[in-house]
C-alpha cells in the first residue's frame, strides 16, 4: 500500500476564493502561474497559489472567437483548458436546448491566450444523436486524446480526437461510459 506523509496546512484563506460569480471554472498551469476562465467566458484570471486570483481584465478569447460563440447562443457553458502538444487547446458548451448542444474547440499557442476559434468539435444530436451534448473535459493519455462530454440527460460519453485535438479522429463514434442514456435510444 503507498502511504503519503500528509502535513496539516496552516495558511488560512478565505471562502469563497474567487468572490464573485465564478460557475464552473477551469484551472491550469503553466511555469508556476495559473490560470482561470469560467461560464461565459468573460475574463481571465492569473494566480500564482490558487488562492490569491487577479482579474487580468482581458478577454480569454479573440472577438472573432466571441462572434462565432455567442452569434450561436448566450449560453456558453463549462469551459475546459488542456495543453496538446505545443498549445493551449479550450472547449466550451455551446448551450440552446437539450436536443441543440455542441462543443467548440478554440486553440493558442500561449497558456494565457487569446483563444482562437476553430470550429465546432462536437454537434451532439446531428452529429451522433446525443442530447445536452456539454461539459466537456479533454485529456491526453500516452499520446492519444480522449474527450469526455454529456450530462445528465443523456449520460456520459468518450470519443477519441484527433492528435492535435481539433477534430473528432476519423471513424471514431462516442462510447457511453456513464449515467443513463435518453429514453429514445
Amino acid at each position: 500500500a503507498v502511504q503519503y506523509d500528509v502535513q496539516p496546512r496552516t495558511e488560512l484563506f478565505a471562502n469563497p476564493v474567487i468572490a464573485r460569480d465564478w460557475p464552473d471554472p477551469t484551472i491550469w498551469e503553466c511555469d508556476g502561474t495559473y490560470y482561470s476562465v469560467a461560464t461565459g467566458l468573460k475574463t481571465l484570471m492569473t494566480s500564482d497559489d490558487m488562492v490569491t486570483w487577479t482579474d487580468t481584465g482581458r478577454s480569454p478569447i479573440t472577438e472573432e472567437a466571441r462572434a462565432e460563440l455567442f452569434g450561436r447562443s448566450g449560453n456558453i457553458w463549462a469551459p475546459c483548458v488542456t495543453r496538446i502538444g505545443g498549445k493551449w487547446v479550450l472547449y466550451v458548451s455551446i448551450y440552446v436546448t437539450d436536443d441543440n448542444c455542441r462543443i467548440a474547440v478554440l486553440d493558442s499557442p500561449s497558456p494565457d491566450g487569446p483563444f482562437e476559434w476553430q470550429g465546432i468539435l462536437i454537434d451532439g444530436v446531428p452529429d451522433f444523436g446525443i442530447e445536452n451534448a456539454i461539459d466537456p473535459f479533454t485529456l491526453v493519455d500516452n499520446g492519444r486524446v480522449w474527450h469526455f462530454f454529456g450530462s445528465l440527460e443523456d449520460g456520459i460519453h468518450l470519443v477519441e480526437l484527433t492528435a492535435d485535438g481539433l477534430k473528432v479522429k476519423d471513424g471514431a463514434r462516442p462510447v457511453h461510459v456513464a449515467g443513463v442514456r435518453h429514453p429514445a435510444h
